[in-house]
């Protein structure tokens, strides 16, 4: 599918298709292929039909979730703004800053709301030095599982407190792993135990959170009261 705009085309679907004809050696100047050509288009409806094309094809979330935002999908956009406000970006993993996974974004934003996914942002950002290593799904699930649960939280005593657990966030990763095997629990709700018993490891007792398991038996999730 192409649009053309100003007599520039640009090429909306298929570029695998385009790119293997390219190997193929089909492709050359005098060559012609049959497409879907549209007039006039801008980027937001270009990038809507991109997605409407695509719902049944194996387009990755990362991919789609950037249309998307091109196509000014509000849930979207909310989060790239939020993403960009705590001074990280949207970029595939190993790079400093980076945030991927943005189908625990999305998640962390309907589940809990805009404010929750900004501080979680900023917990994982100031815990491990925005490693992109810290923005994996079962992180920002997991601490925000943390931030919407206890309400009276303090974000930079949990900041202090997972960075001083050793081998940062693999140092909390194999807290969880512990909890998963011995449990059966899901991940995101044992990284949040984890960050629960790292938080009231360093909390005087009146400052301490009931644990996780105490506030979600049987892994129910329900609003936990703090000790008086």
């Amino acid at each position: 599918m192409v649009c053309r705009v100003e007599s520039v085309n640009w090429l909306v679907d298929g570029q695998h298709r385009v790119y293997a004809i390219k190997k193929s050696g089909y492709a050359a100047s005098t060559d012609e292929l049959d497409c879907e050509v549209y007039e006039g288009l801008g980027m937001a409806e270009m990038a809507r039909m991109f997605l409407g094309r695509n719902r049944s094809t194996p387009v990755s979330a990362f991919e789609r979730f950037g249309v998307a935002v091109t196509a000014g999908y509000s849930a979207e956009v909310a989060i790239a703004a939020i993403v960009q406000a705590a001074g990280l970006k949207l970029g595939y993993p190993g790079t400093h800053g980076n945030v991927y996974s943005v189908g625990a974004l999305r998640r962390v934003y309907d589940r809990d709301g805009a404010h929750i996914l900004e501080r979680v942002l900023h917990v994982l950002r100031d815990a491990y030095q925005s490693g992109s290593s810290a923005f994996g799904a079962r992180f920002i699930d997991g601490v925000g599982l943390v931030l919407a649960t206890y309400s009276r939280i303090d974000d930079k005593a949990l900041v202090r407190g997972l960075a001083s657990e050793p081998h940062g966030v693999h140092g909390l990763q194999r807290r969880a792993e512990d909890y998963r095997e011995r449990l059966g629990r899901p991940v995101p709700q044992c990284i949040a135990a984890s960050a629960v018993d790292i938080y009231n490891r360093r909390a005087t007792k009146k400052r301490q959170l009931v644990k996780w398991w105490k506030a979600h038996p049987g892994g129910r999730l329900r609003r936990a009261p703090r000790y008086p």
